[in-house]
């Protein structure tokens, strides 16, 4: 009878759907290295820090925090002087920039760092 040997079209969308959006992280393009405290070499003190920090949508660095420190009270300010100053290539969801954060970086006081 009539209809058979029709092909039936099945229904596709002409523009894919992405399920999961593209996304990429932020990406440092320049980390300025701390300045090693002067106490702290004529003390010959070494020690770490952890800074949290988040990063806006132009790669900027909004906001940090010291989320660890060895010893206390000695690299905390260097530290979070040079995070700061740190700049970003933003992080993208679906090509936009976003924010991103927290992140946690560690910066490592070397007394051989100092001496160079």
């Amino acid at each position: 009878g009539p209809g058979i040997g029709r092909v039936i079209q099945p229904d596709v969308p002409r523009t894919p759907r992405i399920v999961s959006p593209e996304q990429s992280d932020a990406i440092p393009v320049m980390r300025i290295p701390p300045d090693y405290p002067p106490s702290a070499i004529h003390r010959n003190i070494e020690g770490f820090v952890v800074v949290r920090l988040w990063i806006g949508t132009r790669g900027e660095v909004t906001r940090t925090e010291v989320a660890q420190a060895y010893p206390r009270g000695v690299f905390e300010r260097a530290a979070l002087a040079a995070v700061r100053r740190w700049k970003y290539r933003p992080a993208e969801s679906d090509g936009q920039p976003v924010g991103r954060g927290p992140l946690e970086v560690l910066l490592d006081f070397k007394l051989d760092d100092a001496q160079r």
